[in-house]
């Protein structure tokens, strides 16, 4: 994706990934290795909602298996610190939360990108030197809709699923994310 060497994904936008139910081909489509820190996969990844139509009791459904297959195929490779990563996690740690400054540590050190889409943990990632290359939901969904030959209704359907599933939408309030209004518009 965009000559990225690795996206490493925060909590938020693996469980976006996987709202789309489509998280194997959408890891194919990125073209690059992508990767979870330990600190994210075992402390921060939780549960997705299930769409209404799908369970009327709205129970939350766990990600722990589906990600295990995505280890497993080697789509998504899990990554712990070394010892500079661990120092530069402690520093970040102060200013963004744990997933993010996992993911941030990690990509500032291996010089890999990373998948979030919180605001200050974007300005966090920009903030470093060199600054890290950030990739948000809108983004990569975008490129795996255009490398991927995507139908129109396969899109619109991964789209309301993050959007109901995982309660994401992008930035809508000044600053508009820049594919607001496209996203918006793929919305049923």
């Amino acid at each position: 994706m965009n000559g990225a060497t690795g996206l490493v994904w925060d909590a938020s936008a693996l469980l976006n990934l996987l709202a789309t139910q489509r998280e194997q081909e959408i890891l194919n489509a990125l073209g690059c290795p992508s990767y979870v820190t330990k600190q994210v996969r075992e402390a921060e990844m939780l549960y997705l909602r299930s769409l209404p139509e799908e369970d009327i009791g709205g129970n939350l459904v766990s990600v722990d298996v589906r990600v295990e297959t995505l280890l497993q195929k080697g789509l998504l490779q899990e990554v712990t610190f070394t010892e500079g990563e661990s120092k530069i996690f402690v520093q970040l740690a102060q200013q963004i939360d744990d997933g993010e400054a996992s993911c941030c540590a990690v990509a500032v050190s291996r010089n890999w990108s990373v998948v979030l889409d919180d605001r200050k943990g974007i300005r966090v990632a920009h903030a470093q030197r060199p600054p890290l290359i950030t990739v948000e939901t809108p983004e990569w969904i975008k490129y795996w809709l255009e490398e991927g030959n995507v139908e129109e209704e396969t899109l619109t359907d991964a789209i309301n699923r993050i959007h109901i599933c995982a309660k994401y939408k992008p930035r809508g309030k000044p600053p508009k994310h820049s594919l607001y209004d496209w996203w918006m518009s793929h919305l049923p």
